[in-house]
């Protein structure tokens, strides 16, 4: 297991905070989640091969760069909570994934049947780990030697135990916290993203 960790960085910080505020809309807490999801996104770029592309540019064709096309996909979002991070990491990865939203472990057996998992990078999306029990169900159920990237905004520090001996998992998350809660009706965060305030 390897954890990359942002909370220390300026935009990290900000958003973070941001987002702990009680008072948010729905909305303006969903974009934090987008905006959070694709800095997640710019980070998970960097285990990835960038090769040359010819594009048509003002001047005619020039030299850019994309992810190499060898390199697939499939985003697997766990709902609610996972929807609005997914859909800002999404966008770095435009035309190159495939994106299943789920809302258990069991429809993961549907998923495989469906993928050439052994050819495809699998990034698995939550808004919130806090057991982990939900990640490690559907962890579980790919092949020990697949490397798998979780993309989360905050992680339970006391979640780390239940992934020490997966060497597979690598984790790049907004924040690290110890402090532990599962948050019920209006501070749960699913509720917070989509039920307006009474």
């Amino acid at each position: 297991m390897k954890i990359n960790n942002y909370e220390n960085e300026n935009i990290f910080k900000i958003l973070n905070t941001k987002s702990r505020i009680a008072t948010l809309s729905t909305v303006e807490l969903s974009e934090i989640h987008k905006k959070l999801g694709e800095l997640l996104s710019y980070k998970l770029l960097e285990e990835f091969k960038i090769k040359e592309i010819e594009i048509d540019h003002v001047q005619g064709k020039r030299i850019g760069y994309d992810i190499d096309k060898k390199e697939r996909f499939l985003i697997i979002v766990l709902m609610r909570g996972g929807l609005y991070v997914a859909e800002g990491f999404k966008n770095i990865f435009d035309n190159k994934y495939n994106f299943e939203m789920i809302n258990s472990s069991n429809e993961i057996e549907r998923i495989k049947d469906e993928y050439d998992i052994n050819n495809t990078n699998i990034i698995i999306i939550d808004s919130v780990i806090n057991t982990g029990n939900s990640i490690k169900e559907i962890v579980d159920l790919f092949p020990n030697n697949k490397k798998l990237y979780i993309i989360s905004l905050v992680m339970q520090e006391k979640s780390k135990v239940i992934f020490k001996n997966y060497q597979n998992l690598v984790f790049y998350i907004a924040r690290l916290s110890s402090n532990f809660y599962i948050g019920k009706g209006n501070i749960d965060t699913g509720n917070r993203l989509f039920r307006v305030k009474a």
